[in-house]
């Protein structure tokens, strides 16, 4: 096998050396990119990154005790830097991934072969939700990406003051005690070996991690901020304080990224702990004892104080605080979370649902009800048809289930294959579950891939067939039971 068609798996033990038992491999964005794109098409072994993906799965089959964490990579590649996550990104990235690798692990060489995409493979029940990747991101990322983001724009402009090297080292550690009262440790180590290391590393550093020649400052300091984030990680992991969150595992990152392996050893870890040894060795000759003696004072500094956890929003100001003395206008606030969609409704809001159930075909629904749709409307009409749908299983004493397939039996044939439908359909479950995040994923894939009148005419064949069905209960046809529940929702707006 060619060195080029595996992925780089990246320790911090001496040497990168990477364990073989009970591994917890951190996947970034790159290789999260690669299992969706085979998870969608298949593999063609033709594509380089393809056969990087088969070596990955095979090497997972051959270690069962290595565990895969994916949340960063999910994360980063699902508009994490433009004001927040695309929930249909953050959930089809995170269902795609934990699928190719679930199956992928225990099937390799037949998939492989094949050449088919993923096959329709249950996600196991223990498996991350992707609900649960944000919570993870909103834990980690503070101590992690978003400080290494900060010192990324710090040394950038130390860098552009044109400090002399010993000053720049220290004015980055500086401006993280000022604006954070946190070090990311991994972070101001690369920073100072930036300044002070060797003129071949220094040159290394400068182009390949915080790419400080780029015409687009942000997202160079974002794109090192994520790779000294991804190395972070690794480092708070071992941590004893939040070992147990990764059970115990030996992290190691996967990664695409053939700079970011080198970058790793510039601190090798001491042991299976979070510390590291001072990187002196990579040091200038003419800068050396003054760096190791900047480095173990600003070190013993810290020690007396324990600082401050780092927050989300703490760190958001101050990388906009950077941002701006970088002259980086109009930057989007870091945040995992873009504004929902409001789905409280009122009287007024169920009359106006049973009244565009009540409508009597396909034509008039798309010539009366189209513009009448406002902002949100077909999610609150959505979360309604959840509530019937329970309202039907209690009717006819059945769970759930059974409600769905009976409904489904009285769909027009060839509704129940539809995409959009399917999606609507989709957000009607998660509704039932409460499951907003998912229903918000649901609702942006709803917005993006389907045009207002198809999704129109789904919301209407899909609780046309519940009411239909939940008719039936009391011989009453679906005019006659909308009509009913039309008269009701009159009466208490008129009570009100």
């Amino acid at each position: 096998m060619a060195l080029t068609d595996s992925f780089q798996f990246v320790g911090q033990a001496h040497g990168g050396m990477v364990p073989t038992e009970r591994a917890l491999l951190v996947l970034d964005t790159n290789v999260v990119s690669a299992l969706h794109g085979v998870a969608k098409r298949g593999f063609d072994l033709g594509e380089v990154r393809d056969r990087r993906v088969a070596h990955l799965l095979r090497w997972l089959a051959a270690h069962p005790s290595a565990a895969v964490s994916p949340a960063f990579g999910i994360v980063e590649g699902a508009g994490f830097h433009r004001g927040g996550l695309s929930p249909y990104g953050v959930v089809q990235r995170t269902l795609s991934t934990i699928a190719a690798v679930e199956y992928g692990r225990e099937h390799v060489e037949e998939w492989v072969r094949s050449g088919e995409p993923l096959p329709d493979v249950k996600i196991p029940e223990d498996a991350i939700h992707p609900r649960n990747v944000l919570v993870a991101a909103e834990l980690l990322l503070p101590w992690t990406v978003l400080p290494s983001y900060v010192a990324a724009l710090a040394a950038a402009l130390a860098d552009r003051t044109r400090l002399e090297p010993l000053a720049a080292a220290d004015a980055v550690h500086r401006r993280l005690v000022a604006e954070l009262d946190f070090i990311p440790t991994f972070a101001w180590f690369a920073a100072a070996v930036l300044f002070l290391g060797f003129p071949g590393v220094r040159r290394e550093l400068r182009q390949a991690l915080f790419k400080l020649q780029a015409p687009d400052i942000r997202q160079a300091c974002l794109s090192a901020g994520w790779d000294l984030g991804y190395l972070q990680l690794l480092s708070f992991a071992r941590s004893p304080v939040v070992r147990s969150l990764f059970e115990s595992r030996l992290p190691v990152l996967v990664t695409e990224d053939r700079q970011l392996a080198p970058t790793a050893l510039l601190s090798r870890c001491l042991g299976n702990s979070p510390l590291f040894e001072l990187p002196t060795d990579l040091f200038d000759p003419a800068w050396r004892d003054d760096a190791a003696d900047l480095l173990h004072r600003r070190q013993m500094e810290r020690l007396p104080g324990r600082g401050r956890a780092p927050e989300w929003e703490h760190c958001a100001e101050a990388a906009a605080r950077l941002e701006a003395e970088l002259g980086i206008e109009g930057a989007p606030r870091l945040s995992l979370h873009r504004p929902v969609i409001n789905v409280e409704s009122s009287p007024a809001d169920m009359l106006a649902f049973f009244r565009f159930l009540r409508v009597a075909d396909a034509g008039t629904v798309i010539k009366e009800e189209f513009d009448r749709v406002g902002e949100g409307a077909g999610a609150i009409r959505i979360v309604y048809l959840a509530h019937f749908v329970q309202d039907n299983a209690r009717a006819h004493d059945r769970d759930v289930r059974a409600s769905w397939e009976a409904i489904f039996a009285r769909l027009p044939q060839g509704w129940e294959e539809m995409l959009t439908f399917s999606v609507v359909v989709k957000m009607t479950q998660a509704a039932m579950a409460r499951d907003w995040p998912m229903f918000n994923a649901w609702a942006e894939k709803l917005e993006v891939d389907s045009t207002d009148g198809v999704a129109l005419l789904s919301i209407w064949t899909l609780g046309r067939a519940v009411f239909e069905d939940t008719g039936a209960v009391w011989s009453e046809s679906t005019e006659a039971l909308l009509d009913r529940m039309i008269r009701r929702a009159e009466d208490i707006i008129d009570r009100a």
